[in-house]
């Protein structure tokens, strides 16, 4: 079923297009979500929640199967499809929460890395695992290792929100 999904912060649904006709059906969502990430394997779609701190898992036909409390003030949500590992940035908690999928796309809650600042976005090199937290108020990428999270650095950004992170493939 060609659809795509829209997070609708402030009415706190999602918006499922079908990509075929333009149709469209909103669906009740958690509390302010905000990202969406989609799993091939399990035909699941994950959503966090920034206001009530959770990480949702939709089937692909907009039923919340799952809701799992992680961290206050879910935000960005990144997917390693290799590792198949979600990151989650919370805001308010200065954590990024680290969920494994199995085959079927049922989460695991592996635990999380604390951060001294607050991550607004946070991304995943799937070549080599890094995680990326995007910290807006200090305006740096944290970087941590993909085994045991150890700290590697950082690097800064411009001014702004910080709202995305993107990597090249190659």
């Amino acid at each position: 079923l060609p659809l795509a999904y829209v997070a609708n912060f402030g009415s706190n649904t999602l918006t499922a297009v079908r990509l075929t006709d333009g149709s469209k059906l909103d669906v009740p969502a958690g509390e302010q979500p905000s990202f969406l990430v989609f799993d091939a394997v399990s035909e699941r779609l994950y959503v966090s929640n920034h206001l009530d701190g959770s990480l949702s898992v939709f089937d692909w036909e907009g039923h919340e199967l799952r809701r799992l409390p992680l961290g206050q003030g879910a935000y960005g949500l990144a997917f390693d499809k290799n590792l198949r590992r979600l990151y989650m940035a919370n805001i308010d908690s200065r954590s990024i929460s680290i969920v494994e999928l199995d085959q079927a796309g049922e989460p695991t809650h592996l635990g999380d890395i604390r951060l001294n600042c607050r991550p607004w976005t946070v991304g995943v090199n799937e070549t080599n695992g890094r995680v990326y937290a995007v910290c807006t108020e200090e305006q740096r990428v944290h970087i941590y290792q993909p085994d045991d999270y150890a700290y590697v650095g950082w690097l800064p950004t411009g001014r702004g929100a910080g709202e995305g992170i993107a990597f090249d493939p190659v």
